[in-house]
């Protein structure tokens, strides 16, 4: 089917430019204000609260904040585009806004065999001007708290704090075994890297100041979905640590925040394994939470269900609640004052409508930058983005808007192009750029991830 933009007598200009020349409703940001707190945004499946949280993100960027994502279905690394959602776009343009994309780095963990995956080598062999793909490890040494290696590992508190030449027996043989699971999520004791490796260690100073959106994706570590969230665990526990300014002091303009959608997965309950551990990093989320003004982070976090998280963390947030027929999140939004008639509202709220139950003001936003819709996978974007760039042009009454950001090497000489001559330049573009390799890892063990995983449980068993 021939593309009916590529015959248009429109003509495409940069989003960025077009973008300064509008300005965001007041009504949405009566509430949200400079987003100087930390988030919480609950609702059912499709009560919208993915575009909330995007929406601050937006917003985040505007304000120069660096934000990092730590994106377990990698959605969020769709902000390089316009918004293309159809009813998200008219109710932009109704507001007389634009959608635009922004600069966004996807941090992939580079595990052993990954580059096996087949998902994987497709996704970074492509390119986009607002896209860094960058595989990484962590270096045990650059984690910024020891706790955050120990609590990636679930490791106990003797584990954790005696020298290993000090544990015995069970507890010796545990402690080995959890390390060679280390190993395997991507933490190294000393330095792998090759020339020509294709993923780097990564540098948690430049991840928290770079501007950036910052999307970590375990994506590609599913296969075992405690391991996953174990290192999501550790991830945002060093996060933390960093805003405590604990490895330096961090200027007022340093301000960072991070994003957890779904935030029940990286603070599940009722999972044995994981419980110690949870329980500490919620300990640490309510600290900062609680001393917010002393440290250099916020939370943007999203669920589908209040209840699902302690009283005390609900509180020291700012919550705002969209459609949910929950008996238990109804019940407990009753802690702010609402009564049985607010909560009846909220359950009938319509879609993006939210309720900011601290000041009992309803609001909606829309984000400018696309977040995936159902069973809309980033790599898939991508291929059609290859296909053809103008399907991702955001269309007004009178032009197509690109994403793109460093716009001076397709708009020569900043004059707006025809639809064709767009999509001929961005391929120039593209075709410049090899696809990335990356070279495999050996530790020379002969169990796989999941036989790692059996023996680990099988050790605690006998050591219990």
């Amino acid at each position: 089917m021939v593309n009916p933009r590529l015959n248009s007598h429109k003509l495409v200009i940069p989003s960025s430019l077009y973008y300064r020349r509008t300005k965001i409703p007041k009504e949405w940001l009566d509430v949200i204000k400079d987003a100087n707190f930390s988030i919480l945004a609950s609702g059912r499946t499709g009560s919208g609260k993915d575009s909330i949280t995007t929406f601050v993100v937006n917003l985040d960027q505007a304000l120069r904040r660096t934000v990092i994502v730590l994106d377990t279905k990698m959605e969020y690394p769709c902000a390089i585009f316009t918004q293309q959602d159809v009813v998200l776009r008219n109710l932009l343009i109704k507001h007389g806004l634009v959608g635009r994309g922004y600069k966004t780095v996807l941090w992939i963990p580079y595990v052993e065999g990954l580059e096996k995956n087949e998902h994987f080598q497709e996704l970074i062999s492509y390119h986009h001007p607002n896209l860094e793909i960058r595989p990484f490890r962590i270096r045990i040494a650059d984690f910024t708290s020891e706790d955050s290696y120990n609590m990636s590992l679930s490791k106990t508190h003797l584990q954790a704090m005696a020298r290993k030449d000090m544990l015995i027996g069970q507890t010796k043989m545990l402690n080995e075994a959890r390390e060679e699971m280390g190993r395997r999520m991507g933490f190294d004791d000393f330095d792998l890297q090759e020339d020509g490796c294709g993923w780097e260690y990564l540098d948690f100073e430049e991840i928290t100041t770079n501007r950036k959106i910052n999307v970590i994706s375990t994506f590609f570590m599913f296969k075992n979905t405690i391991t996953a969230t174990s290192y999501m665990i550790g991830l945002l526990n060093d996060f933390l640590s960093i805003g405590k300014s604990i490895n330096r002091v961090r200027g007022k303009d340093e301000l960072f925040t991070v994003v957890i959608p779904e935030v029940e997965i990286i603070l599940p309950r009722g999972v044995k394994s994981l419980d110690q551990t949870v329980n500490t990093l919620k300990f640490s989320m309510r600290t900062g939470l609680k001393l917010m003004r002393s440290f250099g982070i916020r939370f943007r976090m999203n669920l589908q269900n209040l209840s699902a998280l302690d009283p005390d963390m609900v509180s020291q947030s700012m919550p705002f609640a969209g459609r949910t027929w929950n008996p238990k999140d109804l019940n407990m939004l009753k802690i702010f004052g609402l009564s049985k008639k607010d909560c009846l509202m909220i359950s009938r709220s319509r879609i993006g409508q939210f309720r900011d139950v601290i000041h009992g003001k309803d609001f909606s936003a829309v984000p400018l930058s696309h977040k995936a819709r159902e069973m809309e996978y980033f790599v898939t974007m991508m291929r059609n983005y290859y296909s053809d760039p103008s399907l991702f042009l955001f269309e007004t009454e009178n032009y197509f808007l690109s994403e793109i950001l460093d716009y001076e090497p397709l708009f020569w000489e900043g004059k707006p192009l025809t639809v064709p001559e767009y999509n001929r330049r961005v391929g120039a573009w593209l075709e410049q750029h090899e696809p990335r390799g990356v070279l495999p890892i050996d530790y020379g063990i002969g169990e796989d991830a999941e036989g790692m995983d059996d023996h680990i449980e099988n050790m605690e068993a006998r050591a219990s």
